[in-house]
């Protein structure tokens, strides 16, 4: 029998100069299956155009690449998960 988790925190800080508003890590058993979120108060594109400055290579909003890296707008500003 498999065992998983969901963690999160809301905080207020600060990540490449992008406001962070909360921090979520989720696994699905013993696999390696599940992601890691980081909420931004901040839109899509900034987020996108920020990150890619410093070198992350995010992919456009609401596409997904081979480095499991996935950009959503969610209620005025973004998510960034990474699919692990």
């Amino acid at each position: 029998m498999g065992w998983g988790y969901e963690a999160e925190i809301e905080l207020i800080g600060w990540w490449h100069g992008l406001k962070v508003l909360r921090l979520t890590s989720h696994s699905v058993g013993e696999s390696d299956a599940g992601h890691f979120a980081i909420r931004f108060d901040e839109s899509p594109d900034h987020v996108r155009a920020v990150l890619n400055r410093f070198g992350h290579r995010i992919p456009p909003l609401n596409e997904s690449d081979m480095s499991g890296w996935y950009l959503r707008a969610e209620h005025g500003g973004t998510m960034l998960y990474c699919e692990g």
